[in-house]
């Protein structure tokens, strides 16, 4: 925190200075909307699980068709 906040007034107050020189003490705040982000990384991790489970079924079935040929 040493590093973030060098003075001591970062945390402690809104503020910085006076008057015209005065500045915000913290950075602008980043807002970000959580659930909206978790239930696009579980709709990512669902269409990823989807997408792998039809490859390898089809991957089964493509190395089951070589012996039902054979069994002919």
């Amino acid at each position: 925190m040493d590093q973030q906040d060098e003075t001591g007034e970062t945390f402690r107050y809104s503020m910085i200075g006076r008057g015209t020189d005065s500045r915000p003490a913290r950075a602008t705040q980043t807002n970000i909307n959580f659930y909206e982000d978790i239930n696009k990384v579980r709709l990512l991790a669902h269409l990823l699980q989807s997408g792998y489970s039809a490859h390898l079924d089809h991957f089964e079935e493509l190395q089951q068709y070589p012996e039902e040929m054979s069994n002919r």
